[in-house]
């Protein structure tokens, strides 16, 4: 028996059972089933029991091809099981991108505001608020959030800390100052 979800989400992110309760009244076992990633051939679908009478699996990720032209029979055939390793780095794969999903209007401000040439914190802080309207403190969290500490940590920006402590916040690294660069800031360049 299948019913469907509401388009909302609850606040774990977890499908929302949406059908009459009967139908999970009148059921032995019940699944939650969940897209966790897709791309132009597969789909990876995570299985999340919310009922059972008997012995199941709490949870259980499947991967099948989505080809086009493929047959029915093809797509059956195709189900893979994955394991309890993959399955829980899948669930934590999911659960950052509906994270970055939910801050990126935060992280869009705060990009436009860099790429407008405001560096130093609290100039960036302040121009993205007067940009987007959205709160100072949810654009500190954000800002915080994603500052890019290692090459693959899936940080946004980066961070350079100079005199007294100040913050200035770059999209790509910022370099290095050389004994240049001290010439030309003393002689006002």
């Amino acid at each position: 028996m299948l019913a469907h979800c509401n388009k909302n989400r609850d606040a774990d992110n977890k499908a929302v059972f949406g059908g009459t309760s009967d139908v999970v009244d009148d059921c032995d076992c019940v699944f939650m089933l969940d897209e966790v990633s897709k791309t132009s051939t597969t789909k990876q679908v995570l299985f999340e029991n919310i009922k059972s009478r008997g012995d199941v699996a709490n949870e259980l990720l499947l991967n099948y091809s989505i080809e086009e032209g493929k047959s029915y029979q093809h797509r059956l055939d195709s189900i893979e099981v994955e394991t309890k390793d993959a399955t829980e780095r899948a669930k934590r794969n999911a659960s950052i991108a509906a994270e970055r999903a939910k801050d990126q209007p935060v992280m869009d401000a705060i990009m436009e505001a860099i790429d407008q040439g405001s560096h130093l914190k609290t100039v960036l802080i302040n121009t993205a608020h007067e940009n987007s309207g959205l709160s100072k403190t949810k654009l500190n969290t954000v800002l915080v959030k994603y500052i890019k500490r290692a090459a693959l940590d899936g940080g946004i920006w980066y961070e350079d800390v100079g005199l007294k402590n100040a913050k200035s916040y770059f999209l790509s690294p910022p370099k290095k100052s050389t004994a240049g660069d001290y010439s030309k800031y003393k002689n006002g360049e």
